[in-house]
């Protein structure tokens, strides 16, 4: 969770029996964000639903998804609501991690084909490295990999998939034939660094953290 304030203290205030003073702590002071209106029809959408959906006044097309208060089940709930305003659209939850601003997200929709209805999620696109891949574990999302590439260098290309309850392909036989071999998991046997091939599938390097 990251806050949407921070208010610096040279002490925090207490009660007459030492315990801390919530009553006493000041209001963190407002701080003014500049708004960019949409430029479109489809901006104006995203921007109506982002805002009905986190409970916001306004959305600026230039506002981070995650920075101001988006997580998984929100990013669901917009998808849902721009589905039955826009019938056939085929925006998934990896295309609105991937586009995270209003401004973004709608340029990639306005492009159509198959510019939408990605299921992983670019973590670093470039890199002379070997691409990483990071699947999301029972208690780790794959955004949260994102602090791992960054630890790894700007060398280092990482793609992320999406957990099976978030995706919105979960027919294995067409993830398959998406993929262009045989879907597996790679366990912790084998050198570090070591490329796996499974049928026609290279999954590239195997991190064993």
């Amino acid at each position: 969770m990251i806050p949407s304030a921070v208010v610096v203290l040279d002490r925090m205030p207490t009660n007459p029996n030492a315990k801390l003073d919530r009553a006493a702590l000041p209001r963190p002071g407002r701080t003014k964000r500049e708004i960019v209106p949409p430029a479109s029809d489809l901006e104006r959408l995203l921007a109506e639903i982002w805002a009905e959906v986190l409970d916001l006044v306004e959305v600026s097309v230039t506002d981070s998804f995650f920075e101001i208060g988006g997580h998984s089940l929100a990013a669901l709930k917009i998808l849902h609501k721009l589905k039955v305003k826009r019938a056939g659209d085929r925006t998934t939850i990896a295309d609105l991690f991937n586009h995270p601003t209003i401004r973004g997200l709608a340029a990639e929709i306005e492009k159509g084909g198959e510019t939408t209805g990605r299921q992983v999620i670019t973590l670093r696109s470039t890199g002379s490295k070997p691409m990483l891949y990071c699947f999301p574990g029972l208690l780790v999302s794959t955004r949260e990999y994102l602090r791992l590439v960054d630890f790894l260098g700007p060398e280092q290309p990482a793609t992320g998939f999406m957990c099976h309850s978030l995706s919105e392909e979960k027919d294995a036989q067409r993830f398959r034939r998406r993929c262009g071999g045989t879907v597996c998991l790679a366990h912790r046997q084998g050198k570090r660094g070591t490329a796996l091939r499974v049928s026609r599938l290279v999954l590239g390097r195997a991190a064993c953290l």
